[in-house]
């Protein structure tokens, strides 16, 4: 009898004494998730639509996307300006031409909603080099791998989308900064969209 007795106290002590809601409680504190695309927060996108402007290739339509990084660090004031972010893209021409992909720093400044980019690196083409121009109606670009510039003027429309003009060029600088003979290059103009997380 008295055994179970202290079976009864023992069942009380472990199962019926247990706070309010504990039954619904889980079995490990709950951990709040990780806001979704934070990982990205600072990186854009952007896509749009270019014609070319110059040589045998001049109106071929040309589809363009890039992925642009956030700066890697800050610094105090206009001295921020100085610190580019990174680019990285490719340029399809959807006429037959020349189309290529690019990557290198990009500077940006801003007043306000209006901004402008401009980025120097490298880029290399699926075009015309010396020594085999043998389609008249490609640019002739001297070498494979090229410099490559482009400039932005464009609008902050919100925090995340943007609008924006782009002149995209890619050049052999040929008699200046290279070797490579021939320098028709590529020149593209058009406008694209942007969004950044």
């Amino acid at each position: 009898m008295l055994s179970r007795k202290l079976a009864g106290v023992a069942f009380v002590v472990l199962f019926g004494l247990r706070p309010a809601g504990a039954a619904d409680a889980p079995p490990y504190p709950a951990t709040a998730p990780a806001p979704v695309g934070s990982f990205l927060s600072g990186w854009e996108i952007r896509a749009g639509g270019f014609a070319s402007t110059w040589g045998p290739e001049k109106a071929d339509p040309n589809l363009n996307a890039e992925i642009v990084t956030p700066k890697p660090f800050h610094l105090e004031g206009w001295t921020d300006y100085l610190i580019p972010h990174l680019q990285a893209g490719g340029t399809a021409n959807i006429g037959g031409g020349t189309s290529y992909i690019y990557a290198g720093p990009m500077w940006s400044v801003s007043y306000e909603k209006i901004f402008a980019d401009f980025a120097l690196g490298g880029a290399v083409h699926d075009g015309q080099i010396q020594g085999h121009y043998t389609n008249p109606h490609l640019n002739r670009l001297g070498c494979r791998a090229l410099y490559h510039v482009s400039w932005d003027l464009g609008y902050q429309l919100t925090e995340n989308w943007s609008v924006m003009a782009t002149f995209d060029h890619i050049s052999s600088g040929s008699g200046t900064l290279s070797n490579c003979g021939t320098n028709q290059g590529i020149s593209i103009l058009g406008a694209r969209v942007g969004y950044r997380f």
